[in-house]
């Protein structure tokens, strides 16, 4: 085999390798822009082709983006130059590549999902642009105010300003963690919240001053997500207390 012949097997079976990776990069949110950037190499699958990923990025604004809404982000090749694109368009595995991509659209390959609370403007906080590859575990902690509860049904304690918002995959396992105590004679107890509605294994203590540490862990729909915290007075009398409480998402792709 000549020095040629052995160069170009070398270069084949480098295409070949990095056809078979389909996840060089990770979606973030830099300066106000979703920035798609190599990631353990610089290789994307789009159309069934492989593509390489600018060593800056590429980067998409927000402008008609609209608050309260969850978006998907795809990567494109438009006029001959790899791009990003924002839908509420969700996504499906191909059929012909196994990538995943945008519904009924092999010419968009899903790289991440956005959740925006602020008209033309992307989140900057970490927890709310979720990337599809490479996923980074994300952790965020609060506490509740002081609350006082005399309802023998679960209240929701926490408010906007002190709940969690967080975005997962269908595949990302979700834990809840929550330490605090509530004062009550006749006992409390307390549960982590999803999206207003307690969920998870609640915990609750007879003494005047109960520690009170309720779990969730588990998966969760894919999107945008609020936890929070909700305490009771099952027998009767007022609770009151704080509660600090943590979210961590960690991705498996």
């Amino acid at each position: 085999m000549t020095n040629i012949e052995q160069m170009n097997l070398c270069a084949a079976i480098a295409n070949f390798a990095a056809s078979c990776t389909t996840s060089q990069c990770r979606l973030i949110e830099l300066n106000e822009q979703l920035v798609l950037r190599p990631f353990g190499g610089r290789k994307i699958v789009i159309d069934g082709g492989l593509h390489d990923i600018p060593m800056e990025g590429v980067s998409v604004a927000a402008v008609g983006a609209v608050a309260n809404n969850l978006y998907y982000v795809y990567a494109a090749i438009i006029n001959g130059q790899l791009a990003l694109e924002w839908s509420v368009t969700g996504h499906e595995q191909s059929y012909l590549t196994g990538v995943e991509i945008k519904v009924g659209d092999e010419t968009r390959t899903l790289v991440g999902m956005v959740y925006v609370t602020e008209n033309d403007t992307w989140p900057a906080v970490p927890e709310l642009v979720a990337s599809w590859f490479n996923r980074l575990p994300v952790a965020r902690n609060s506490s509740t105010d002081a609350f006082s509860v005399s309802s023998s049904a679960f209240q929701i304690v926490t408010t906007s300003s002190n709940s969690i918002e967080f975005l997962c995959w269908e595949d990302d396992a979700v834990i809840l963690n929550a330490a605090g105590y509530a004062d009550c004679s006749n006992g409390s107890a307390a549960m982590v919240a999803i999206d207003g509605v307690p969920i998870g294994a609640y915990a609750s203590g007879d003494q005047p001053q109960a520690s009170l540490a309720p779990t969730y862990a588990d998966t969760l729909t894919e999107g945008y997500h609020s936890a929070g915290i909700a305490v009771r007075s099952p027998n009767g009398g007022t609770s009151t207390g704080v509660i600090g409480f943590n979210v961590t998402v960690v991705g498996h792709a």
